[in-house]
């Protein structure tokens, strides 16, 4: 045995079954062996131990070993020896091996437990492996022992690593924990699709919400919408780049119903595998600062109304027009969704809005408040009767001041708040101001103070408005019956003058007075008399167009603006002067008669000043007094000019009422070769009175007096109705052309009444039938009529301009009209061989034509150097007395029969 053997056995054997002094044992140098393993040997053989530390040092292993063989002894070293490893015999007299690996795994279960045995089975074996033990070695075979030594002190090391970095990960997550618990700040983790995935305890403070109802849930959904989709774009920012982010604000909801503001900042989350999988960041809670710098802001925000509103009062003099200001102020100012104002209907009782600025004004449809006494009534906008004497302010959601269905639609269109301020006037409330917010808490203590301050500065502003205008009311208008008195009218007239001196129109001055208005007031009384005066205002006044006055007991002046000529003036004067004494006026049960008198002194010919002009028209009153006729006009046969044309306008409305009217044909021709190429219907007027008229000379009363559309409209279905009865009859017509007038193009069903008139129905068959505007009536409508004239050209129906050159601004509208043909005016036609300078124009207007392929036909041919001037420049078609007169529908009919049978025997 060597020397080194014998000294470990004398050791080992000296020891004893127990010892507690070998923990630490020196070598032969006397130096520590702190790298030597602790090996605990269960064996009752000192032999047998002897073997295995030999066994185990020849491996090179440097060992402490210690052996035990009783269950005291095993016990007292697993805690006073704390072995690294144990070996342990199967069958051991003190200890059996089963017992003695009970034992450690339920004190030591950290130790590597082997069997050393040399009567073990393979049964036992594994039983034993199945209880804990790690390997066993037979002794028969002690070389398998310092692998599996080796092997399960790797084993019990890496258990070992992995229990402190678990255990260090544990109190690291404790740590994490209890710091993330300690702290205001609420610390949170999302994943990519921003579901939490963790939550501290400061969610419960700061939202309201335990982290387990928050964690699972989406973020977003607890988020103010707008601040949400904000997070969601920057969160896909985020992800795409990999970073987190820092001291950004979002408005979250508590779970009681308020908003939080909350700082934000986050860090990026990342795998094992170096992947992004979701956020870590820290939120602050800010409200109160935030709510204090929306207060700021919101009192700065009232500041800037109230100074902008004060602004107003001082410069606006009319009330509506300063409420509506008010309003836009308020929302443009003050930062608000919406403000109206409105008055209280003294009669009714009524308020609703008149003036608005902002979003969603449809939430004032419908909007209708009783108010009395300066009371709210419930209704259908409040739920409770409510004092509108003082600012009226509350949250929606608070308040239950309005109807639940009115508070519900105003939540849905994010209203928050709202305003009511009254503006009172001698104690009674007259209107009020309503402001309606986004915010809740917008109308605070501060804020309503501000509001109250306003509505005293209105109130006073429209109390002070009122007295102004009733003041300037009793300086400018008569008492009685409200008209405007002399200085007002002379301020009105004078602006008509000088309008009508822009646009070279005339101006009527008229002065009324009522005959025996002295024997009416004698007849029927003062008050009678007075109550006639009111009502013939009301009358005279009834179109606000109308510059009317009273200037003094029984007189009244009218001026009558923008006339052109004397229909015109006799027009204005029957309809709005004469019919107004037509009918009788009632008082009370009475039924009064008048009659007046009128003067008429007209702009520019009487006078250039509405003094001139007024003096004249009394000058006339009085010769009109004086004569007992119902009108004189200043300037001498004026007077007898109107009335024919009065008269003459009766006579029309009869002539429409009994169809006196006929059409005459002038026939057209092709300029090269004299074919009959169509006729221009002319409409004649066959008055009892005065026998068959040109159209010359009714043709503009017609138009004055509007019955120009009716008229019109008959002698399109005429002329349509004689194409077809000429064809019934084989007589092959040409194409018939219809004038049409700017009132007719103006009315909503002119398309309708076109087609229907030349297209048919009922299976009639469509005449050939053209339509002639006026250049001056289509160039003065042209985009509003173009699509019509598209469609009935587009249904085969032929379009001219009528008196072409005779216009402004010809040319420009020439490419845009679907047109077929031009007519030129007849002035250019009647100078056409004694002008060289119509002959350009007219040859250049043929030209110009024939480029954009229209037709050109000249009207007023009436001698044979004009037909052949034209002949020679191209023109495609010719009118006028020397080719054909007009005729009536009998003569037509005769032309056509001897060109038919012309035909037939050239055939």
């Amino acid at each position: 045995m060597p020397p080194h053997s014998r000294r470990c056995y004398r050791k080992l054997a000296a020891i004893g079954p127990i010892s507690t002094g070998v923990q630490t044992i020196g070598d032969k140098n006397g130096e520590s062996m702190t790298e030597a393993i602790k090996v605990l040997l269960v064996e009752d053989t000192i032999e047998d131990a002897e073997l295995l530390i030999r066994e185990m040092r020849k491996g090179g292993l440097e060992i402490v070993p210690l052996r035990v063989d009783t269950h005291a002894e095993l016990a007292h070293s697993l805690h006073h020896f704390d072995p690294d490893v144990i070996l342990c015999d199967y069958s051991v007299p003190g200890i059996s091996g089963v017992s003695a690996l009970a034992m450690v795994q339920q004190q030591r279960p950290d130790i590597p437990f082997i069997f050393v045995s040399g009567t073990i089975g393979e049964e036992r074996a594994i039983e034993a492996l199945k209880q804990g033990a790690v390997d066993y070695v037979l002794k028969d075979n002690r070389a398998r022992l310092l692998p599996a030594i080796e092997r399960a002190l790797k084993e019990t090391q890496a258990r070992q690593a992995l229990r402190r970095a678990e255990q260090e990960l544990a109190e690291s997550e404790e740590r994490f924990r209890s710091i993330a618990d300690a702290i205001v700040e609420w610390i949170w983790e999302i994943d990519l699709n921003g579901s939490f995935t963790y939550c501290s305890h400061a969610s419960n403070t700061i939202l309201g919400y335990a982290p387990d109802e928050l964690i699972g849930s989406n973020a977003n959904n607890y988020m103010l919408e707008e601040d949400a989709k904000s997070a969601g774009n920057l969160t896909q920012s985020a992800f795409a780049n990999r970073h987190g982010w820092r001291n950004l604000t979002f408005r979250w909801k508590h779970k009681n119903g308020s908003i939080c503001w909350l700082e934000s900042n986050a860090v990026p989350l990342l795998g094992s595998d170096g992947e992004l999988v979701g956020y870590r960041g820290a939120d602050r809670d800010i409200t109160d600062r935030a709510w204090q710098q929306d207060k700021n802001e919101r009192l700065n925000h009232f500041h800037a109304m109230q100074s902008g509103i004060n602004s107003a009062i001082t410069r606006i003099r009319e009330r509506d027009a300063l409420l509506r200001e008010a309003c836009r102020i308020a929302v443009d100012k003050g930062g608000l969704k919406l403000a109206w104002s409105g008055f209280v209907d003294t009669e009714s009782h009524t308020l609703t809005p008149a003036n608005w600025a902002g979003e969603d004004a449809e939430i004032l449809s419908g909007f209708r408040l009783t108010v009395r006494d300066n009371q709210a009534e419930i209704g259908p906008i409040v739920n409770k009767t409510i004092d509108l004497s003082k600012p009226v302010v509350g949250n929606i959601l608070d308040s239950d001041m309005l109807h639940p269905q009115r508070a519900e639609m105003l939540l849905q269109r994010g209203v928050r708040s709202i305003a009511v301020l009254p503006m009172v006037i001698n104690g009674r409330v007259t209107g009020v101001l309503a402001l309606y917010s986004s915010q809740s808490n917008a109308f605070d203590c501060e804020e309503e103070a501000l509001l109250k301050e306003l509505a005293d500065d209105l109130s006073f502003a429209l109390d002070y408005l009122e007295k102004e205008a009733a003041s300037s009311h009793l300086a400018l208008y008569d008492l009685l019956t409200g008209l405007p008195n002399r200085k007002l009218f002379f301020e009105r007239t004078a602006q008509s003058i000088q309008a009508n001196a822009q646009t070279h129109g005339k101006l009527a001055l008229v002065v009324l007075d009522i005959r025996h208005f002295g024997v009416l007031n004698d007849t029927f009384g003062k008050a009678e008399g007075d109550q006639v005066l009111k009502l013939l205002a009301k009358r005279l006044s009834a179109d606000g167009r109308i510059n009317c006055a009273r200037i003094g007991g029984n007189t009244f002046a009218i001026a009558l603006s923008e006339l052109r000529g004397d229909a015109d003036v006799a027009r204005a004067l029957k309809e709005y002067v004469f019919n107004s004494l037509t009918l009788p006026f009632s008082v009370g049960e009475q039924e009064i008669s008048i009659t007046a008198s009128c003067g008429v002194a007209l702009y520019p010919t009487d006078g250039a000043h509405v003094d001139e002009l007024l003096g004249n028209a009394e000058a006339a009153l009085e010769r009109a007094k004086l004569s007992g006729t119902e009108y004189l006009f200043y300037a001498e046969g004026l007077t007898a000019r109107v009335a024919q044309q009065l008269l003459l306008a009766s006579q029309l409305r009869q002539a429409v009422a009994d169809k006196q009217f006929i059409l005459h044909y002038q026939p057209k021709i092709a300029a090269d070769d004299g074919r009959l190429v169509g006729f221009d219907a002319l409409i004649r007027w066959n008055s009892p009175k005065h026998g068959l008229l040109p159209a010359r000379e009714f043709i503009s009363i017609l138009e004055q007096t509007g019955l120009i559309v009716e008229v019109g409209k008959w002698v399109l279905q005429k002329a349509a109705s004689d194409h077809r009865y000429w064809r019934k009859q084989d007589l092959n017509p040409p194409s018939i052309a219809v004038n049409i007038s700017a009132d007719q193009l103006q009315q909503p069903d002119f398309l309708k009444t076109v087609c229907d008139a030349v297209l048919g129905c009922d299976g009639e068959e469509p005449a050939a039938i053209d339509l002639e505007i006026d250049e001056s009536a289509l160039t003065r409508s042209i985009d509003s009529i173009t699509p019509s004239l598209r469609i009935l050209k587009d249904k085969g129906i032929g379009l001219a301009i009528d008196n072409f050159g005779s216009g402004h601004s010809s040319l420009s509208y020439l490419a845009k009209i679907p047109l077929n043909a031009i007519k030129i005016d007849s002035a250019f036609i009647t100078d056409l061989t004694t002008h060289t300078g119509q002959i350009t124009i007219v040859s250049t207007i043929i030209l110009l034509a024939h480029a954009l392929k229209l037709k050109v036909i000249a009207n007023g041919v009436e001698t044979i150097e004009q037909r052949t001037q034209l002949q020679f420049m191209g023109c495609d078609e010719l009118q006028g007395y020397l080719l054909g007169k007009p005729m009536t529908g009998t003569e037509v009919e005769i032309l056509l029969s001897s060109l038919s049978r012309v035909r037939g025997g050239m055939t």
